[in-house]
């Protein structure tokens, strides 16, 4: 799976952590994030990320010299995947202008373990 990724550690050795970009943005608290539609019956759930400017100006979110700025505007864009488990899929559906957007979170099916004998 394609998932959209972030850098969030640089090692002294040059190696790099990268995550999901989805997991990270729920981490750093930038955008107020809220559930639109929670079907489980169908298994989804949409959320709306809507930016939050006073939070992504807040000083410990640029804690250092080499930390680049992000462009909200262009973050994601529709169709991007920015979470995946293996459970469940989380997809750009819609982006606005402004860098707010929706995604769905989809139940991924459990694959049957194939019989090795």
């Amino acid at each position: 799976m394609n998932c959209k990724k972030i850098i969030s550690e640089i090692k002294d050795d040059g190696c790099y952590i990268a995550v999901n970009l989805g997991d990270w943005l729920k981490e750093q608290d930038i955008y107020d994030i809220s559930v639109t539609e929670d079907n489980e019956s169908e298994g989804y759930k949409e959320m709306y990320y809507e930016r939050n400017p006073e939070k992504e100006e807040k000083d410990e979110f640029y804690d250092t010299d080499d930390t680049a700025y992000i462009p909200f505007e262009r973050l994601v864009y529709e169709g991007d995947v920015i979470s995946y488990t293996d459970s469940s899929i989380e997809t750009v559906t819609e982006v606005e202008e402004n860098g707010d957007f929706y995604t769905k979170i989809t139940s991924t099916p459990k694959l049957p373990l194939k019989n090795m004998d």
